[in-house]
């Protein structure tokens, strides 16, 4: 009988721990190559595989990351807020399909626009952070004032017609749980949520926040690869991208929502089926080899944040960085190959040398590849610079006199030179994509 019991539960001994040790290798390439600074968590079943931190909380009072420092979590806070409105739907205080002017009457087109449109962003209401002249919202106090600017937006499209990304969709599911309940937001989650499951390192963020905990946001910049993020008003971000929280308190708020402490079965389900372009609500849907994969990625100034997990096999995976430039793309879709057992490629070493900035100057210039796409090469503090599509302070690391890396999008620039030697084009390489951006003359 012990024979047979060693032969069933083995396997999947054996397959945690190369899950955690997979896991682990990968974090610590990416944190050896100045990729990476946070906490990781996975967990199978409610048993931690792997919990560990990276690099520095505080660089400049060097305190260390640990599994108590607390992180801004970004857009992964629309997931909370979702389940708030779920939960206040099983209360009979809404239901989904009710329309927003019921709630907020002056909104306009408020009689087409459903919660259930907010939840999916699917209302058409454009994004706040995408209005120019608002950020860094230094203006607002409290996401409220917010609301009023987005209602003077035309919609971008009808209401249900599909999916487009909005933070503003969750102010107005905020305002909507004030509304029903009398109660501020930032209570309703510490009652619904928090408190419930005893996440007491999780909350709503506010700018001058005492918490010796809590980690600082860095990301590169001309001068070095760890430079303080910018300050920002997170005090309007609210449910729509304005927590923080732990790798453990995440953790408890994965198996609250799976054990029912939170939500109700038909709730959950709701929460995890997909409306348009692999979103639920406050959760955004993807397969890998036939696994469902449910989570939700955030980023805010200095920080990066991931949770997923695969319903199927009840693994979770929980990434919490104060780092802005984490290849975030890259590093996720290789954890979900860890957790579906595939192979996966490590981050590349990476060995950089110093040019003479005469010879750098020699490169600055335009680069086309048509008429509307461009990229600017400039010499800025001894290094040269990219300016993408209206992206600038990209960093070319010299590798050899030719070829640059652009660690931040971890992308690959090569110089094109002529017969004379005189560089006449660039290629840029990303993935297995290649492309030739000639130099425009002057």
């Amino acid at each position: 009988m012990k024979k047979l019991l060693l032969l069933i539960f083995f396997p999947l001994a054996l397959n945690a721990q190369q899950i955690a040790t997979k896991t682990d290798s990968l974090i610590s390439a990416y944190h050896k190559q100045d990729l990476f600074t946070g906490n990781i968590l996975v967990a199978q079943k409610g048993k931690i595989l792997l919990s560990k931190s990276y690099g520095y909380a505080n660089r400049q009072n060097k305190i260390l990351n640990n599994t108590e420092t607390t992180f801004r979590i970004g857009s992964v806070s629309k997931s909370f807020t979702a389940v708030i409105v779920l939960q206040l739907q099983e209360k009979g205080l809404l239901k989904v399909e009710d329309k927003l002017n019921k709630y907020l009457p002056d909104f306009p087109k408020g009689d087409s626009i459903t919660i259930a449109n907010l939840l999916s962003n699917t209302s058409g209401i454009k994004d706040f952070i995408d209005i120019k002249g608002l950020y860094p919202w230094s203006k607002f106090s409290r996401y409220t004032e917010i609301i009023p600017v987005v209602a003077k937006e035309p919609l971008l499209f009808a209401p249900g017609e599909r999916f487009n990304y909005s933070s503003s969709n969750y102010l107005l599911l905020c305002a909507i749980a004030e509304k029903v309940t009398g109660k501020k937001f930032e209570q309703l989650l510490k009652d619904n949520i928090t408190g419930k499951l005893k996440m007491n390192n999780t909350g709503m963020d506010f700018s001058g926040r005492k918490d010796a905990k809590k980690a600082i946001g860095y990301e590169a910049s001309l001068k070095d690869f760890y430079t303080q993020s910018d300050s920002i008003n997170i005090n309007v971000l609210f449910g729509a991208g304005g927590m923080y929280s732990t790798v453990t308190d995440l953790l408890k708020f994965d198996t609250g929502l799976k054990n029912g402490q939170l939500l109700s079965a038909q709730s959950r389900q709701q929460m995890f089926t997909i409306n348009k372009q692999n979103y639920g609500y406050g959760m955004e849907i993807t397969t890998l080899k036939d696994k469902t994969i449910v989570g939700h990625s955030g980023s805010i100034n200095g920080f990066k944040a991931n949770y997923f997990t695969l319903p199927d096999d009840d693994i979770t995976f929980i990434v919490l960085a104060n780092y802005g430039d984490v290849q975030t793309f890259e590093l996720y879709e290789a954890l979900k190959h860890i957790a579906v057992g595939d192979a996966i490629e490590m981050p590349k070493n990476h060995r950089f040398i110093t040019l003479p900035e005469a010879e750098l100057k020699k490169y600055e210039g335009e680069y086309a590849i048509n008429e509307n796409m461009l990229i600017s090469l400039k010499l800025e503090d001894g290094n040269l610079v990219a300016n993408i599509g209206g992206e600038g302070g990209l960093i070319l690391y010299p590798e050899t006199k030719d070829d640059f890396y652009l660690r931040t999008k971890n992308a690959y620039i090569k110089l094109v030179r002529d017969d004379n030697g005189t560089v006449n084009a660039i290629q840029v390489a990303k993935g297995t994509r290649t492309s030739t951006w000639k130099r425009k003359v002057i």
